[in-house]
């Protein structure tokens, strides 16, 4: 599914694609929980080998985490981000804040996280305020996010 997202380069259901995505996620709702889910345990699980380090800037350290993750899983973000204000994201998302602060002291709304722009002309863009040259060589690239998967 995230293969034919990527090829149409629309953060939507591929029309052609419609009845087995309600067979086996009863829809977008289903669908966009399911890469939700894993893209925070993926982001968890990285989390604890960051926790290990506990870098000096831990908030500038999430923002990495969470872009290289977007390098690792592009389609899924471009997926979640086009979609972040979907309601039956945000119990998930409330959920992931309360652990994430618990776990660090740091708080972050679904809105605080860098976010892929949400049109297929603008990927390799974030909103983030991550400005590194390091972090820049790092962004998706208009076709690589494509290509990728």
């Amino acid at each position: 599914m995230l293969a034919d997202i990527a090829s149409d380069g629309r953060p939507e259901l591929p029309e052609r694609r419609q009845a087995e995505v309600d067979a086996e996620f009863g829809g977008l709702e289903g669908f966009l929980l399911e890469l939700q889910v894993r893209w925070y345990r993926a982001f968890d699980a990285r989390l604890d080998a960051l926790l290990e380090a506990w870098p000096s800037d831990l908030p500038a350290a999430l923002d990495e985490l969470w872009l290289d993750l977007s390098d690792t899983m592009p389609t899924a973000r471009f997926m979640l981000d086009a979609h972040l204000h979907h309601a039956a994201l945000a119990p998930l998302h409330a959920r992931h804040q309360l652990m994430l602060h618990a776990a660090t002291g740091v708080y972050r709304k679904p809105d605080d996280w860098p976010r892929l722009a949400t049109t297929p002309s603008h990927v390799g863009t974030t909103t983030s305020s991550v400005t590194s040259a390091t972090r820049s060589q790092r962004l998706i690239q208009p076709c690589r996010w494509i290509s990728a998967f």
